[in-house]
């Protein structure tokens, strides 16, 4: 599929092209595929503001997301 980064905060509503880390604990908060929530974004952003690593994305500052762009 096509990707797109988009920033992180406009990314609600989109489909995930990227998978997102959070350690500690090591559980993905989102995989390819799925639908990105406001819910989840906030989970990221909190998750950073106290420290935890977010991996698995292009953009190692998490500032962005790569989402799926359909062709038209």
């Amino acid at each position: 599929s096509n990707k797109q980064a988009v920033k992180l905060e406009d990314s609600v509503g989109e489909i995930s092209g990227e998978i997102l880390m959070c350690y500690p604990p090591g559980i993905p908060i989102i995989a390819p595929g799925e639908l990105i929530s406001q819910e989840i974004i906030d989970s990221i952003i909190y998750e950073k503001s106290i420290g935890a690593q977010i991996t698995g994305t292009r953009d190692m500052n998490t500032e962005y997301i790569n989402i799926i762009k359909e062709d038209v």
